[in-house]
């Protein structure tokens, strides 16, 4: 089991558990650190979602500062998505009414294809965990000059019913 937690005195982490709940185990110094060129901290763990393809150590999470992170231990530790953080558009990215993060996450179980939504940028789609690209296609946005821009639509939620990525309900 993986948790995102925030302690006021210690702050978010991502925590585990072996056995159902009975104990919790945390990552020494945390799972999720922003390296230090990016002058960022941690302010939450918004999703932990399981990798859907055949690789059954990888988890990912999406946080405040808006970020998108990668496990390859099971949630022990994470790197931050690079491609996703240095887009060109992240600084365009402000927060919604839910906070500047990465909404949610969903994997495509056939591919390496991931998909992040979040406040104030819209679904990113990656086909390679490194290029990403907006995909926001008919998600309108009636406050906005153009109701249908290439990306800055406030998306807190995406799901993939029957476990593709074909369709998409945001």
């Amino acid at each position: 089991l993986l948790i995102g937690t925030m302690s006021e005195h210690w702050g978010p982490t991502v925590m585990w558990s072996d056995d159902l709940g009975a104990s919790w185990q945390e990552t020494e110094q945390g799972a999720v650190r922003f390296p230090e060129d990016t002058g960022n901290a941690l302010a939450r763990v918004w999703q932990l979602y399981p990798d859907t393809a055949d690789r059954a150590d990888v988890v990912w999470a999406g946080c405040e500062p808006t970020s998108l992170w990668r496990s390859a231990d099971g949630g022990a530790s994470f790197e931050l998505v690079r491609g996703l953080w240095d887009h060109p558009h992240r600084t365009q990215w402000a927060p919604g009414y839910g906070g500047a993060a990465v909404h949610s996450i969903v994997t495509d179980p056939g591919s390496p294809r991931v998909l992040a939504a979040m406040s104030t940028g819209g679904v990113y789609v990656s086909d390679d965990g490194e290029k990403w690209h907006p995909s926001n296609q008919g998600i309108r946005v009636k406050f906005m000059p153009d109701p249908y821009p290439e990306f800055g639509q406030c998306v807190h939620k995406i799901a993939a019913p029957g476990g593709g990525v074909d369709r998409l309900y945001a």
